[in-house]
């Protein structure tokens, strides 16, 4: 178990991050209303954004991405120098300069200079962004464009309305949700604003099925602080339902949806607790409490029902106390129990987040974040294996998970990579 010195010292490290992140979209959105205002004057000056900048900050937000508990824990100068370069950036308001309002925008559409060496290399053997074998098969690289991720939170296996395999995959940094056909592994649409000045995903992590059909899907947004409800359409790219959760949450992070009930679960990572709605999106209760001690929560990253035909447990991932617990909601959220501590070695944990669940074979997998790998348990709890891929593909800071049972696949985000990985588990 993590003391609470250390634990108080990663949670300041986080309040940083959230400081950081807070303060570029609060300055991208200033640029964006700057845009938009200039386009309709007939002297257009020119955003005062250089390449170079551009450069250095994609560059630093890609570094931010490989950042663990394991390797910079303890590396204040990197942190130290990612902010004091940012806030330079940012806190300079300069006035917006000419030929470029294309370069305000360059940051969501341009590709990235540098990519993982890994998908770099594997890529050459396949398509761009597509790298398969017959044990597992990587789906996008580092970039702006389409097709392209940076820092992938979750992923999460659908079937359209034309009965194709589909993965969704949630991105942080490019703010949008992007869907990639399973069979190719291309891009073949993204979550859009029915308004293009609008902004619907702000900082999209958890997805997880809707109640309305199979090709609907529930995204949780951590800045916006609530639940979107979206559909695929014909054009096979997301439409906005509804929105809900708003005066219930904080920073949601993972998401699930029980059939049997119609009820939603959803971790607030920022209220350390666990908040449960109906399938309308009308608020019913939360549990937990921060802290340290076995029934309570310190970041809690995602979360899933514990069986299939009955909602009554939910299994948290609890990411600075190193472990994963189970509650019972029909108790007022009870802990039931609770495996992992703090460690290298197989069924211990350095941070952990994604869940899935394999029902049929009673599998757990959980993303051990800060070892680069994602373990699996029994339904004890009891360690089984560690999902391997080869050297070159190695996981990097691997986030949100989801197991189709037909064809046996797991999905992982690999957040540190910039790709999602499909492994099949035999």
């Amino acid at each position: 178990m993590m003391t609470l010195e250390n634990w108080n010292t990663i949670h300041e490290m986080d309040q940083v991050f959230e400081r950081i992140h807070a303060r570029l979209d609060l300055r991208f959105q200033q640029l964006i209303r700057q845009m938009h205002a200039c386009s309709h004057k007939k002297t257009k000056p020119i955003l005062n954004f250089s390449p170079t900048n551009q450069f250095q900050l994609e560059e630093i937000i890609a570094k931010f991405g490989h950042i663990t508990v394991s390797t910079t824990l303890n590396d204040f100068p990197i942190l130290f120098f990612l902010y004091s370069f940012i806030y330079k950036i940012v806190k300079k308001k300069r006035p917006l300069t000419p030929h470029a309002i294309d370069s305000a925008t360059s940051m969501n559409r341009s590709s990235v200079r540098k990519t993982t060496s890994a998908t770099a290399t594997a890529t050459a053997t396949t398509n761009e962004n597509n790298v398969k074998n017959d044990h597992y098969q990587i789906i996008g690289k580092h970039g702006r464009q389409k097709g392209q991720l940076s820092n992938p939170q979750d992923v999460f296996i659908i079937r359209t309305s034309s009965n194709q395999r589909t993965l969704l995959v949630s991105d942080t940094i490019n703010q949008n949700v992007q869907l990639f056909s399973i069979e190719t592994g291309l891009c073949t649409g993204a979550f859009l604003p029915s308004n293009p000045r609008q902004i619907p995903l702000r900082r999209p992590i958890g997805l997880s099925h809707s109640f309305a059909d199979s090709s609907s899907c529930l995204v949780t947004d951590y800045d916006q602080h609530l639940i979107s409800s979206w559909i695929i359409d014909e054009t096979g790219n997301g439409k906005l339902v509804k929105k809900f959760g708003q005066q219930s949450l904080v920073g949601p992070k993972g998401i699930c949806a029980s059939n049997q009930s119609q009820r939603i679960a959803v971790a607030d990572n920022k209220a350390n607790c666990i908040c449960l709605f109906s399938s309308s999106g009308e608020f019913l209760h939360r549990f937990g409490t921060r802290g340290t001690e076995l029934h309570e929560l310190a970041g809690p990253h995602y979360v899933q029902f514990a069986e299939n035909d009955n909602d009554r447990h939910v299994i948290v991932t609890d990411f600075y106390n190193n472990s994963v617990k189970i509650f019972d909601i029909e108790r007022h959220g009870q802990l039931v129990t609770s495996f992992g501590s703090g460690g290298t070695k197989n069924g211990l944990f350095q941070a952990p987040t994604g869940l899935a669940i394999d029902y049929e074979r009673g599998y757990i997998f959980v993303s051990d974040w800060g070892n680069n790998r994602v373990q699996v348990f029994d339904r004890q709890g009891v360690f089984v294996r560690i999902i391997e891929l080869s050297i070159s593909d190695m996981l990097y800071g691997p986030q949100g998970l989801d197991y189709e049972p037909i064809s046996q696949a797991l999905a992982i985000a690999n957040s540190g990579k910039h790709s999602a990985v499909l492994v099949r588990i035999d």
